[in-house]
């Protein structure tokens, strides 16, 4: 059939299908590159998205680069068989065997051979029930927010890891976590459509229907020579031309940019009656445009209300996925898109859906160039909103006699500052904002969620409504001015420093870096980088070669927050001595909404998403007007130094602490052995100069404690051991369930273990102490009289240690919610 035979379908316009035609005539002519990659020694050259998200993640990406799919597997499974199948794809798709490292202080691709692929697998206890669907999805969460939080290999490799989780023998979860460096979202979708074919053929013991494996390298490749083309480079300058002058949002910022933004973020949801969907979709049909269009055009029309701008500019993202032989490719292939729309003159809903039409259309047409390439050049624009609309749920699908389904589980993702995502539901539809913790208090963007919800309202009711008017809304436009990452071009020319001289081997590292890297002659302990010419091109720069010279995982992150020599030698050090420094978020929210006094949690020694979880319910039983964050338990070597650890540690803790809630009072709740840590955070609060936070210690005793009526570390003769007077170490934390999972497994005893050796310590705030009778009995105080110099409180709860939130989660929530009620009320009182 010729183009002048093919008849529209039914979906698309007739100007919308000619454009399809159009770009597929241009894709015919292209001339396919080798499959091959461009590889010289064994290595190949980043693209430029890939080297822009591996600088983020040298400056402690975290999980915001980590890709979560949960599937779910009904049926009687063959582990082995799956194992094995998981294996076989990571060795078909070169790019889930890449390694990154650096050569000659640049980052490479390094391809990796085929190696067995291990599926650690662990069962589910009576935790929760599957057909809860509030408790399901909150476990779902944190259980991928856990995986998401374990670091990539990237210079060993494999980029896709996966746990399986038993619930009993014909029902498992399937948890895969590939790292964005390595795939997209796309990817999920052909590694299960081939998960599909691959598993039912090593259970039968026959070979997969499955053709060979179109790599990334090859899309890099054809990517390069469609570039090369004269539509490539057309297409790149339309983007170039597009984005020139576009100026960065004024957006309500309660916080300024930081110069390494945090990967902590916060999403808040709400849904949208099936009525206005209809009338939406209504206007949609009659402007001949989709309701994604729609929806963005209320997204625009919101940030052109919240930041009294008029030429807006909000990001998103599409497969990338549009030359012959890219379908199959399991790789980073998304391209970025941005829609740019002019607002200005008072328009209109209609005539705003209609401008952005034309402009999704336009991009739409030139959404093969990589916009990387436009956004690279200097002066290049800040773009630092987004929006995104999901598809509908994968169907399910059947791999031999297993159910494969992919379960939903929100995204916390936020590629931008600000990030609009509408998810379709039965019944309508929900609006959420994903926000950067560090830049947004909850309340303003839980403020800008509701006009965004009523916005659309009236647009439906009236599309007729000009902007000024869908823009009286409740609460008054904001803005605050972005700070731009400045990038001098070149290296200023600075005089020798006379500071005082290194005093220590790191810190002599350090300086002999700084000295090579900023082109100085002396540099000394007291010295900013950052007074001395420094920029976030040489942050890259310094941190990677002391990383390789060191052999620490040192993050840029580091440098920022202690810029001078003698600061970052104490972080350098801090982490070779067990500290989290490595720039992972460990703070999540447990119970997000609610204007009340918020609490943070600091978890025993399994603080991992099984027991997350367990306090994320107890969270929600105390009152859903209060939020309630909660730290991951942070990773500890058996033989660190146990002080330094504790401050290194509790450091960590306070700046995610700050990054979510900048300023006190604080509540700070520890559990178990956790309570050493929230003591180490509220005196390092305090030192900051806030009134010490209220602590409440669940079963915590202080290390001058007497042992407690379960069995003591000393010997039955009474006679005193190595642990004396050390803080006692209960064998389980936080209930049994942690036992299914590896990661709790492997976090609690080394904690445990490493916080009873912490010195006895006062604490100049208030204390209140929750704890089984049994240990009361012993030691009616655990050890804290006298050593809460504000006031000790002590109630005791029922039940034993492990089964408080398991057995007991009402009454224990009861209790907490009135505790809290008191301090709220004393805190008022003396205010007064």
């Amino acid at each position: 059939m010729t183009d002048a035979d093919a008849v529209p379908p039914p979906h698309l316009s007739t100007e919308q299908f000619a454009r399809a035609l159009a770009r597929a005539r241009a894709a015919r002519a292209l001339v396919d590159a080798p499959t091959g990659d461009n590889w010289t020694d064994g290595a190949a050259p980043l693209t430029p998205a890939q080297e822009r998200i591996w600088r983020r993640e040298q400056a402690g990406g975290g999980p915001a680069h980590a890709l979560p799919c949960v599937v779910r597997l009904r049926g009687r499974l063959d582990v082995a068989a799956l194992e094995r199948s998981v294996g076989a794809i990571v060795a078909r798709h070169e790019s889930l065997r890449t390694a990154f490292v650096e050569r000659d202080g640049r980052p490479v691709r390094e391809l990796r051979d085929p190696a067995p692929w291990a599926l650690p697998v662990a069962t589910i206890k009576a935790q929760v029930d599957p057909t809860a669907t509030d408790d399901w999805a909150l476990y779902l969460r944190f259980r991928v927010l856990e995986e998401a939080r374990e670091p990539f290999d990237l210079a060993r490799g494999p980029l896709l890891r996966g746990r399986l989780l038993r619930i009993d023998p014909n029902d498992h979860l399937l948890v895969l976590t590939m790292h964005v460096l390595a795939a997209d979202e796309r990817s999920f979708q052909i590694v299960l459509d081939e998960l599909t074919r691959l598993y039912p053929a090593l259970v039968e013991g026959r070979a997969p229907d499955l053709d060979a494996a179109p790599q990334f390298g090859g899309f890099v490749a054809r990517q390069r020579r469609w570039l090369a083309s004269d539509d490539g480079a057309r297409q790149l300058a339309w983007w170039t031309e597009r984005l020139a002058g576009v100026e960065p949002l004024w957006l309500p910022l309660d916080r300024a940019r930081p110069a390494i933004p945090s990967a902590a973020t916060a999403r808040v949801e709400c849904g949208v009656p099936a009525a206005t969907v209809e009338r939406l979709d209504r206007l949609a049909r009659d402007e001949r445009a989709t309701r994604f269009m729609t929806l963005l055009a209320g997204w625009l029309a919101l940030l052109a209300h919240e930041t009294g701008q008029r030429d807006i500019a909000v990001g998103s993202s599409v497969s990338g996925r549009g030359r012959p032989g890219d379908h199959g490719v399991v790789g980073p292939c998304a391209n970025s898109l941005v829609f740019r729309v002019d607002l200005d003159g008072d328009p209109t809903f209609r005539t705003i859906l209609r401008r952005v039409r034309q402009v999704a259309l336009d991009a739409y047409d030139h959404r093969l160039a990589p916009i990387d390439r436009a956004l690279a050049a200097p002066g290049a624009p800040i773009v630092s909103a987004g929006f995104a609309m999901p598809g509908p749920p994968d169907p399910s699908r059947s791999a031999g006699n297993v159910i494969i389904e992919r379960l939903a589980v929100a995204a916390d993702r936020a590629p931008f500052d600000l990030n609009a995502i509408v998810e379709e539901r039965p019944g309508g539809f929900s609006l959420a904002i994903v926000s950067a913790v560090d830049r947004f208090d909850r309340a303003t963007i839980a403020a800008m969620l509701d006009r965004f919800a009523r916005l659309l309202e009236m647009a439906a009711d009236d599309p007729d409504r000009r902007l000024s008017g869908l823009a009286a809304l409740t609460g008054a436009p904001g803005g605050s001015a972005i700070d731009r990452d400045e990038r001098p071009t070149s290296r200023p020319a600075l005089p020798a420093t006379l500071g005082t001289a290194p005093r220590t081997p790191t810190e002599a590292a350090v300086a002999s870096v700084w000295r090579a890297a900023l082109g100085v002659d002396r540099v000394g302990r007291d010295d900013d980088f950052f007074d001395l010419g420094g920029h976030s091109l040489l942050v890259a720069e310094a941190v990677a070669r002391l990383r390789a010279d060191l052999q620490l995982p040192i993050q840029a992150r580091m440098l920022f927050e202690s810029p001078t020599v003698a600061g970052f030698a104490r972080r350098i050090d801090d982490l070779r001595h067990g500290g989290v420094s490595a720039g992972t978020p460990a703070l999540v929210a447990l119970q997000p909404a609610g204007e009340r006094r918020s609490v943070f949690l600091v978890p025993g020694g399994a603080g991992g998403g099984a027991a997350l979880f367990r306090f994320a319910k107890l969270a929600r039983q105390v009152g859903l007007d209060r939020p309630c964050f909660g730290f991951f338990a942070a990773p500890v070597d058996a033989d660190v130094d146990p002080e330094r650890w504790l401050e290194a540690t509790a450091a960590d803790y306070v700046r995610e602490l700050r990054a979510r809630q900048p300023v006190g009072p604080f509540l700070l709740f520890g559990g178990c052995v956790g309570g050493m840590l929230a003591l180490a955070m509220g005196r390092r609060l305090h030192a900051e100069g806030e009134a010490a936070p209220h602590l409440i210690l669940l079963d915590t005793r202080h290390p001058a404690a007497k042992p407690s009526g379960q069995r003591s570390r000393r010997g039955r003769s009474g006679g005193s051991s190595p642990a004396g007077n050390r803080l006692e170490a209960p064998a389980a934390d936080d209930g049994d369930e942690a036992a299914a999972s590896g990661l709790d497994q492997g976090l609690r005893a080394p904690r445990a273990r490493l916080l009873s050796r912490i010195a006895p310590v006062a604490y100049p705030g208030r204390v209140t102490l929750l704890a089984n009778s049994t240990w009361l009995r012993a030691d009616p105080t655990l050890g804290w009289d006298g050593v809460a110099a504000a006031a000790l409180a002590v109630r005791a709860l029922p039940g034993q240690h492990g089964t408080y939130l398991r057995d007991h989660t009402a009454a224990l929530a009861d209790i907490v919610r009135s505790l809290l009620e008191e301090i709220e009320a004393d805190a008022e009182r003396a205010a007064r």
